[in-house]
């Protein structure tokens, strides 16, 4: 890391940035013909070191910072000979930074440069419970999570000394008395979710059958809007079908198949997900959680000397969302986001 030549790009890129504008201003005439222009850093010129080719060429340091507490606690207590039941309730919570030095944000009075972070602070609790019960060759089981998150999400800009040889923070130590929050949002994301499934153990022959249904709530509230989406959003199906079939041909050779339906909630970000577009794009979009169905078959093999397995695959999306990016992601702009419609996957 050489902090003498990032700040000497970071004053080239502000230069160029201070060009275009002064080229543009005499082009739409804001500008009066004959304007003298007046570089914001004198002496480094509007070409960058060699053998630097554009502003994102490197940046000088990055980090991701995470402080995590998690507890649980858990009871599993046999009911009677064939019934089961277990339950776990746990908490996690979360203190995060993710630091890039950009080139993008200057401090005033200081550096050509700031410290840009994401912020995190998550607290979450959740329950996870099962029920089993063996009848014959049959075992069945019925099971519940439920979780609530709690997510707050910002973007904030930390200053730096116009220093030399090294810059005036590190990366590796969670930054104080930002400069300016460029947005910050409080999200909850509600998650409820059950499931049925019996297996049916024959010997050779083993199938796997159930279902699974669950709904996803997302609520994004502004602290500081930024120009970001804010709003509701809901992923739904109680009806999710799954089956699985294993046939063991000998103790090493085994053939299976499985067939999937699955759907995918939205995330609760300002960096990914509905959320990370503008309000005009958040609210133009054919919101519909993206759901897959997927078939798979293959065979397992194993020796004293070898063991493998090849599959082959092939799933059906619907609803796809894209997210397509808006510039590098050092200067986070909004994504463009895309109901793609219906993608398939093989192979």
């Amino acid at each position: 890391k050489d902090w003498d030549t990032a700040v000497q790009v970071a004053k080239v890129y502000q230069n160029q940035v201070a060009r275009a504008a002064y080229d543009a201003g005499i082009a739409n005439g804001s500008l009066p013909l004959g304007t003298p222009f007046t570089a914001p850093y004198a002496g480094v010129g509007q070409a960058f070191p060699a053998p630097v080719g554009t502003v994102d060429d490197a940046y000088y340091d990055a980090a991701g910072l995470r402080k995590d507490w998690l507890a649980g606690v858990g009871v599993e207590a046999p009911l009677g000979e064939y019934w089961t039941l277990k339950a776990m309730g746990y908490y996690h919570g979360n203190k995060g930074r993710g630091l890039w030095f950009t080139p993008y944000v200057t401090t005033p009075g200081g550096a050509p440069m700031t410290i840009r972070t994401t912020e995190y602070d998550i607290e979450r609790y959740g329950i996870v419970t099962s029920s089993l019960f063996e009848v014959g060759d049959n075992k069945f089981e019925i099971g519940m999570w439920y979780e609530d998150n709690a997510f707050n999400q910002a973007r904030r800009f930390y200053g730096l000394a116009d220093t030399t040889g090294a810059p005036s923070r590190g990366s590796l130590t969670f930054p104080k008395d930002p400069l300016a929050t460029q947005w910050e949002f409080d999200f909850n994301t509600q998650t409820l979710q059950y499931h049925v499934q019996d297996t049916l153990d024959l010997g050779s022959l083993q199938i796997n059958a159930g279902w699974k249904g669950l709904r996803v709530t997302n609520l994004a509230t502004p602290v500081v809007s930024g120009g970001l989406a804010s709003g509701k959003t809901e992923a739904k199906d109680w009806f999710l079908p799954q089956a699985g079939l294993l046939y063991r041909l000998n103790d090493d050779n085994e053939v299976f198949a499985s067939y999937t339906q699955n759907m995918r909630a939205f995330e609760s970000s300002a960096t990914g997900g509905p959320f990370a577009t503008t309000q005009a794009g958040f609210d133009a979009l054919d919101l519909k959680p993206e759901t897959s169905t997927t078939y798979e078959l293959g065979f397992r093999a194993k020796s004293s000397r070898f063991q493998g397995v090849i599959a082959g695959y092939y799933v059906d999306f619907k609803d796809r969302i894209i997210a397509f990016a808006n510039g590098s992601g050092i200067q986070g702009n909004p994504a463009i986001l895309q109901n793609v419609g219906d993608v398939r996957s093989w192979g």
